[in-house]
């Protein structure tokens, strides 16, 4: 399930808030262990046009978007072995 958040202040730390649809959904439960993928959004096209940056620098922040998310999975993936 994909959703998009906000991280805010929480005391020291940050929090994010799951939606309740998903919560309902996915029938999440309080103190229920979850595994959360966590990725940065970039800016909208509009906002790279917007900015001047060339197509050089979009096409090298989609390939390292891209990059990220074949490590994380990668990783995921890798840790879930670990534990069989």
């Amino acid at each position: 399930m994909k959703t998009e958040c906000k991280a805010r202040k929480w005391g020291n730390s940050l929090g994010i808030t799951i939606p309740r649809e998903i919560v309902e959904k996915e029938h999440i439960k309080a103190d229920e262990a979850l595994i959360i993928t966590i990725k940065k959004k970039r800016p909208s096209l509009f906002g790279i046009v917007k900015d001047r940056s060339t197509p050089a620098q979009v096409r090298e922040w989609l390939e390292e978007d891209r990059r990220i998310e074949r490590e994380s999975e990668k990783r995921f993936y890798e840790s879930l072995g670990a534990r069989s």
